[in-house]
């Protein structure tokens, strides 16, 4: 009976198909599930760090502060952060798009730089004028950066420095 095993065949290999299907779909889905929610954590780290660079453009005289950010971001991954002109980024990184070349922005970044989110932060050609020393500042999760505000006449230049890395 040659049709019986023509039979099994046919039904062994419609079962392979369609576990081979389930499984493809689910780690797609999966994929697609931790890409969104790693660019949602790094675009919430992004705008935070921007609101307190933010604050510091608004107090009247020079200042400092801390960063304060989470060491990962996802599934215990590390990722790193650039405060820069958009024409800087953009030159180093082709891979992001959407950035004003006159424009300050706060990127974070996976450093396989496949999922990244960005923040704006202020006008390079605002009154008074604001740059970032040095353009751009390239850091990661687990280093502690200072951003200094100077005020030089008409300018604010942002001073970005790292003084040491994070434990925990």
């Amino acid at each position: 009976m040659v049709s019986s095993a023509i039979i099994h065949v046919i039904g062994t290999s419609m079962l392979v198909m369609i576990l081979l299907f389930v499984i493809i779909h689910t780690s797609t889905s999966t994929y697609l599930l931790i890409i969104s929610n790693e660019k949602d954590n790094l675009e919430k780290i992004a705008n935070s760090i921007a609101l307190q660079i933010t604050y510091t453009l608004y107090i009247n005289t020079n200042t400092s502060i801390e960063l304060n950010y989470p060491i990962v971001s996802i599934y215990n991954s590390e990722y790193n952060i650039i405060i820069g002109s958009g024409s800087s980024i953009k030159s180093l990184y082709p891979f992001i798009k959407d950035l004003d070349d006159d424009s300050i922005y706060v990127i974070a970044f996976d450093p396989a730089n496949n999922v990244y989110a960005y923040a704006f932060l202020a006008s390079s050609t605002s009154t008074p004028s604001i740059t970032v020393e040095p353009d751009p500042k390239i850091f990661s999760s687990s280093s502690i950066a200072i951003v200094e505000k100077i005020i030089e006449g008409n300018n604010i230049v942002l001073r970005c420095h790292i003084v040491g890395w994070k434990i925990s």
